[in-house]
């Protein structure tokens, strides 16, 4: 999807950014740390913050919960996040977390 939408007041939004706007409006008034640098729409959802981290939110369901849990990780995280990690919670019963820092390979 690109950067620049054209938005019309009165006018309905594309699907994919509408979905995206979605999945911002629960930031609100409880941003994730680092904030949100890039939403990537669509079926699934995904959050690219100020480090890098991507929160995988999966499909549009559940979004306050799936950011309470997201925020709830990011809080206790110590290692900090670069470009390739990830949160997934789309799935909020099993939250996965992924730094690279942390992969012993």
């Amino acid at each position: 999807m690109t950067r620049d939408v054209q938005v019309k007041v009165g006018e309905p939004l594309p699907p994919a950014v509408g979905a995206a706007a979605l999945a911002l409006a629960p930031l609100q008034g409880a941003p994730l740390p680092g904030g949100v640098r890039l939403v990537r729409g669509g079926k699934e959802l995904t959050l690219v913050l100020g480090g890098g981290l991507e929160v995988r939110l999966g499909d549009h369901g559940d979004l306050q919960l799936k950011l309470a849990i997201a925020r709830r990780i990011l809080r206790v995280m110590t290692a900090s996040a670069s470009p390739g990690d990830y949160l997934d919670v789309s799935v909020p019963e099993r939250p996965v977390l992924l730094l690279k820092s942390q992969v012993v390979g």
